[in-house]
């Protein structure tokens, strides 16, 4: 008997029950139980056939396209009287094929599509005809975006990427069967894909502290993934207890700066940035920080001062009045020590204001006296030294002579439009007229030259002309 094997299958069948068909020199019976045959109730050749036979079979159709393998089945029995029987085969032809005859499969009709950046695009472009016979179908893009894929079962799959928005792109399918020859069709779609707006994206930023008067420099710049490249901008808002901080800024690129004033120390500021890109519609994003500013305590400062002399019973004042640029302000306290070659001077003084007062007695002239002030600030905020101080010193030298009285108007005489003022004086001294034309005005003006006495009078004149009115004064000079 014959018997086929078809494509994959691992089982022989018979010719007949696979479903092929004799043509001529078929089956000439059924194999007889008695005779303990193995092919017992087979259909098959049986008997003497005198020589070869020829035989023509049409295979089964489900042959068309596939590999088959042949095999012949031999069984002998007891019904022949001899124990010897068997069979021979000359080479097998396989011609005619016209169960095979290929045609090529069929890929459907596909619509253009459009679809935005970063989506999924699914296709099932599977063949919607194996074509004949149904061969197995193996897909291939002949054209596609580079990361565009299409699996053994015809679904195309991409994702187009930030940089493939936006931009129009041709697919081309081909599916190829296994037939002999092989045969394969095509089809073709394309896709347009869009471009999406992407938000920038701000990084994550620390708080920080930092002391007043010192820079900061945070560099917030944003990214953004769009493709062409967005064009970014920023606003910048500082707010604090106090109100608005106005004083931060934020460069073009992100980069924020800012030195905190003295009045801004203690302070916590709340920085927020707002960066927005170009596209369309025009996106953005926020991130916040806080930046905690200490205080620091800044030492007081003394003004310079030149040194004096002055005559023994005249009195002294000196304004040494610190300044503090420290905000809020710091609470000064004064300290004078004063010395001389006789030991410390203790009828000097110094207000809670800086003024010093003196009035050297009879006894401290002549003498040379040292006066130093130390001022000291109290800043209970500041996170390093709470008091800081600063020195000054100058020197007071008390004459020898005593006062030199003050000198007393004794006349005014008048002659020729010109006045003649006499006043007391002592002698070698020097003294300085001066006039004023209403009693209410406070700008006396000079009468030069100065006078120097060489008497216990002395005298300058005044050219007055008409004038009703003048009033007159003398100054003793140092």
């Amino acid at each position: 008997m014959l018997e086929i094997k078809i494509g994959a299958s691992t089982n022989y069948s018979d010719i007949i029950a696979a479903g092929g068909s004799f043509i001529s020199g078929g089956y000439v019976g059924t194999i007889d139980t008695n005779y303990f045959n193995p092919l017992i109730n087979r259909s098959a050749w049986s008997g003497n056939s005198g020589g070869f036979a020829n035989t023509t079979v049409i295979l089964p159709a489900s042959a068309a396209g596939q590999s088959v393998q042949l095999r012949w089945r031999c069984g002998t029995d007891n019904g022949n009287g001899s124990s010897v029987a068997g069979c021979a085969l000359i080479p097998v032809a396989i011609t005619s094929r016209v169960c095979c005859a290929n045609s090529a499969p069929l890929l459907p009709a596909q619509l253009n599509q459009t679809m935005a950046e970063s989506a999924l695009l699914l296709v099932t472009n599977t063949v919607t005809s194996l074509g004949v016979p149904a061969n197995p179908v193996n897909y291939a893009l002949l054209s596609a975006p580079a990361n565009a894929t299409i699996d053994a079962n015809g679904i195309i799959s991409w994702t187009p990427s930030e940089a493939q928005g936006p931009s129009t792109n041709l697919f081309i399918t081909a599916a190829t069967n296994s037939g002999a020859p092989s045969l394969y069709s095509t089809n073709s779609f394309t896709v347009v894909v869009t471009e999406v707006n992407s938000a920038p994206v701000l990084p994550a930023t620390t708080n920080y502290t930092i002391a007043e008067l010192t820079l900061l420099t945070v560099t917030n710049t944003a990214s953004d993934a769009d493709l062409p490249a967005n064009t970014l901008s920023y606003t910048l808002s500082v707010t604090s207890a106090d109100g608005e901080v106005t004083n931060a800024s934020i460069s073009p690129g992100g980069v924020i700066t800012w030195t905190p004033s003295e009045a801004q120390g203690p302070s916590t500021n709340t920085f927020m940035t707002v960066v927005t890109d170009d596209g369309s519609p025009p996106l953005s994003a926020t991130n916040t920080f806080t930046v905690e500013v200490y205080e620091v305590n800044t030492a007081p400062v003394l003004p310079a001062l030149t040194n004096l002399t002055i005559a023994k019973l005249t009195p002294l004042t000196v304004t040494n009045t610190a300044t503090d640029s420290d905000l809020p302000a710091n609470t000064l306290a004064y300290t004078l020590s004063v010395t001389s070659a006789d030991g410390p001077v203790t009828n000097a003084s110094i207000s809670a204001n800086g003024v010093i007062t003196w009035t050297p007695s009879a006894e401290q002239g002549p003498s040379t006296n040292v006066f130093t002030t130390v001022v000291t600030d109290f800043n209970p905020l500041a996170v390093n030294a709470q008091n800081l101080s600063a020195t000054n010193a100058f020197m007071v030298v008390v004459a020898a002579s005593s006062v030199t009285p003050a000198p007393v108007i004794e006349s005014i005489t008048i002659s020729s439009g010109i006045a003649t003022i006499t006043w007391s004086s002592a002698t070698n001294h020097t003294y300085r007229l001066q006039y004023k034309d209403a009693l209410d005005s406070t700008n006396w003006q000079d009468l030069p030259p100065d006078v120097t006495a060489t008497t216990s009078t002395a005298s300058s004149t005044n050219v007055i002309d008409n004038t009703a009115l003048r009033f007159y004064r003398v100054m003793a000079l140092p």
